[in-house]
């Protein structure tokens, strides 16, 4: 009904409404581990969503390039939020957009080139942000509200890279001589998964560790309504 009051600038014509979703899955996915998102940004996302009958935001908060949430008791985590997006790789960063192919940029660039202006972030560009556990309620509040469902994702075992170096004394096995690259590059984005529920030390540390990970995020999480 609101859809139809906007579009008709307040004269709704006499009809009839059959209006159902053709699918259950709804969704958008929304990647701030690349490139983060205030969570204002985000609530605006969710006004558009609700107004267009999506009812699931996918939110990918960790990746190799970053890790967004902030969790008690683990204070570390901070420390993985400010990744380049390709610091370390062996792989030639290129620019996120191309100047001539954006048209909000098209005024603010050489024509001679494709570069855009330094005031532009480039992928290998180094900057941080973290959603504190206050924020992310209230985003979950706001999205009840809305009807709609955030799925929260973080990458493991691999693309990891961000968590690895917010505390390596406990993710990194330096027993662990196996080589392999990813397809961004990346030759330090596992994490040991072989140690989970060992009996040595460094098992148990690991062990620990990315169970009260886990289990935070799935606590913090647990209140949708949807």
């Amino acid at each position: 009904m609101r859809n139809l009051w906007n579009s008709t600038n307040g004269h709704l014509p006499g009809l009839t409404i059959i209006d159902y979703p053709r699918f259950k899955y709804r969704g958008v996915l929304l990647d701030v581990a690349r490139h983060f998102y205030s969570t204002k940004t985000i609530k605006k996302l969710i006004d558009v969503m609700a107004a267009q009958k999506l009812n699931t935001l996918h939110i990918h908060f960790a990746d190799d390039e970053g890790w967004r949430l902030d969790l008690s008791g683990s204070s570390f985590l901070k420390n993985g939020s400010a990744r380049g997006m390709a610091k370390g790789s062996d792989l030639t960063p290129a620019m996120m957009p191309q100047a001539n192919l954006d048209i909000t940029n098209y005024n603010d660039f050489s024509h001679s080139s494709t570069l855009i202006k330094s005031k532009y972030a480039q992928a290998q560009t180094l900057y941080q942000g973290i959603y504190r556990e206050t924020q992310i309620k209230q985003l979950i509040k706001y999205a009840n509200e809305k009807k709609i469902t955030i799925i929260p994702e973080i990458d493991l075992p691999g693309h990891a890279r961000a968590l690895i170096y917010s505390k390596p004394k406990v993710f990194i096995n330096k027993r662990d001589k196996s080589k392999y690259i990813s397809e961004q590059g990346y030759s330090d984005d596992v994490i040991p998964v072989c140690l989970y529920a060992g009996s040595n030390r460094e098992s148990k540390s690991f062990t620990r560790t990315i169970n009260k990970i886990i289990r935070s995020i799935a606590k913090l999480f647990n209140k949708q309504t949807t």
